[in-house]
């Protein structure tokens, strides 16, 4: 009695990748031990090859095996390979953030989204200008700052590209209101004021660089009139200038007479008397008689 033992066959699982959610490409493998110039028609049954992991499957390393060749004349050995699971692309879409804003405004939304569903993050070139804050950018001076919006990976994506966008602060307004003023002729130039309209964040005079200064074209000895009172020459870092003007009337000044002197007792037939006063604005004294 003779026994015919069956050939080996071994079958080679060959090795394969793809990307985090990417398909599971096609596994293959080759088979050797065939004799008498024999190839894969004397089968009866192909081997099949699989994996554990299926698309959404972590990045990571898996099993693959063949299995479930037959044959009459051959018995099958498995060598198995693996499919490796690399991080995924990824990229943000729908970026947006305003492009414009004034100091003192409320914080601007930032939105962004990743394909890969990751949350998205937000930075800002100039915190001291736009400070980012979670989805939120708050403005914090005036000025030009760029943001960028990432998404660093995780286990299964890579990195997104950034994006970015440039914000441009203006500066707010502050109004500057002159107090019209008044005095007589010669008097002295009254103090002149004025008042600040227009601050924001709860902020006052105490953020300006340099104060506004007030001044009239007018002095002491200017004739009673209507002049301009104007201020001017206002910095701050976040804030721009806008001047209302004034009025300074000057009147006509109080005078008085004195030294008046004529005398009180005359004859007919006497010379002319002389008559003389003093006016305290140096204006020339006229004189009336009553009879």
């Amino acid at each position: 009695t003779v026994t015919v033992h069956t050939a080996e066959l071994t079958v080679i699982a060959h090795p394969a990748s793809k990307a985090y959610l990417a398909p599971v490409p096609e596994l293959t493998y080759h088979i050797e031990g065939f004799v008498n110039d024999e190839n894969a028609t004397v089968l009866g049954a192909a081997p099949a090859i699989g994996t554990n992991a299926d698309e959404t499957s972590p990045a990571g390393v898996y099993d693959v095996n063949a299995s479930g060749g037959e044959a009459d004349d051959y018995h099958f050995v498995y060598v198995g390979s693996e499919l490796t699971i690399g991080e995924g692309a990824q990229h943000l879409t729908d970026f947006h953030v305003d492009p414009e804003a004034t100091y003192g405004d409320a914080p601007l939304d930032l939105n962004a989204t990743a394909s890969s569903g990751l949350p998205v993050s937000f930075e800002s070139t100039a915190p001291e200008i736009l400070e980012v804050n979670g989805t939120k950018l708050y403005v914090r001076g005036a000025g030009t700052a760029v943001i960028y919006a990432y998404q660093d990976g995780d286990a299964n994506f890579f990195g997104a590209p950034e994006l970015n966008a440039t914000v441009t602060v203006h500066t707010a307004e502050l109004t500057v209101i002159a107090h019209p003023a008044s005095k007589a002729y010669l008097a002295p130039i009254p103090e002149l004021n004025y008042h600040v309209e227009g601050f924001v964040n709860e902020e006052n005079a105490t953020a300006l660089g340099l104060a506004p200064v007030i001044g009239t074209s007018a002095d002491e000895t200017s004739p009673a009139g209507v002049y301009d009172v104007n201020a001017s020459g206002g910095e701050a870092d976040d804030y721009h200038f806008v001047y209302i003007g004034a009025h300074l009337t000057i009147g006509e000044g109080a005078q008085h007479l004195t030294e008046f002197q004529v005398a009180p007792e005359a004859t007919y037939g006497d010379a002319p008397l002389d008559l003389n006063a003093s006016a305290s604005s140096g204006l020339p004294v006229s004189f009336e008689s009553s009879d």
